[in-house]
């Protein structure tokens, strides 16, 4: 008796203390809410999160937002806006007028849910746009006539060293060019400048700088100006399927010593515009 007594108290302790160690039956927050990640974009990080996702008209729910940058340079003029509240009313836009790298902005907008005649799945519409800079540098490597065949005849040409870099970025603006390096004195050259982008957003490119190094000298350029010794971008870069049509330059080549090697620098300025959306119930 006194054996089944213990089991039956034993049993009871372990009833009282069942809802505590079954975590499933617990709530949590992240049931009671939605988020949305944006991470395509290498330049900025966005993350909006509603709380609750679902909520009865005339109830209020908020948007929490995070802005990250994730670039290794400022973020200029960002802002985001919710085109589409659906049935809610309340802030819509954010402005941030610069956001350093690695730095995080985080803001909550109050909406109040507008009266409803049956239960709606709200799809919110809302834009981020920013600016920031591109920039690449590319050595051009020219050697006299003499130079040039002694080291060919050394078999040392390629040995040259001719290097580029360029900032990470959705942006991406090539320079190449038709010929070989390193460049003859006196010969013309045909560099050509490409463009493209990744992800599912709309870029906006406002200004083009070239500068031109000293051992080439312009002789003419598709779509861009010479202004003193750089060149400026001239024509509108409509992208289809994240690509714009190719420019071409041409240059002759000038060699002040029998190795000249200077850096051909490219700047640009450049906007970034991404649509996203996030859903929400509105129930009666």
């Amino acid at each position: 008796m006194r054996y089944l007594l213990l089991l039956a108290i034993v049993f009871v302790s372990l009833c009282t203390q069942l809802p505590i160690e079954i975590p499933f039956l617990t709530p949590s927050v992240q049931q009671s809410s939605f988020a949305l990640e944006v991470t395509s974009d290498p330049d900025i990080y966005l993350k909006v999160e509603t709380l609750p996702k679902e909520v009865k008209e005339g109830k209020n729910i908020s948007m929490i937002f995070e802005v990250r940058n994730e670039a290794n340079s400022d973020l200029e003029n960002i802002n985001v806006y919710a085109y589409d509240q659906c049935v809610f009313s309340g802030d819509n836009k954010k402005s941030i007028s610069m956001l350093k790298p690695d730095r995080t902005e985080r803001w909550t907008w109050k909406w109040k849910a507008g009266n409803i005649e049956l239960p709606t799945d709200c799809n919110i519409k809302f834009r981020t746009d920013y600016e920031n800079d591109f920039s690449l540098s590319q050595d051009v490597a020219v050697l006299t006539e003499s130079e040039y065949y002694i080291k060919e005849q050394e078999g040392i040409l390629e040995d040259i060293p001719i290097s580029s870099s360029s900032s990470s970025s959705p942006l991406s603006i090539s320079v190449g060019f038709l010929e070989n390096q390193p460049f003859v004195d006196g010969d013309e050259v045909t560099m050509s400048i490409g463009y493209s982008y990744i992800g599912e957003g709309i870029m906006n490119i406002s200004d083009i700088t070239i500068s031109i190094p000293s051992n080439l000298e312009f002789v003419s350029c598709s779509d861009y100006n010479k202004v003193d010794t750089s060149l400026k971008l001239t024509r509108k870069l409509n992208f289809i399927n994240n690509k714009a049509s190719s420019s071409n330059c041409k240059f002759t080549t000038k060699a002040s010593q029998p190795m000249d090697i200077k850096s051909l620098s490219l700047t640009a300025r450049y906007k970034y515009v991404l649509d996203n959306s996030i859903s929400v119930r509105v129930k009666k």
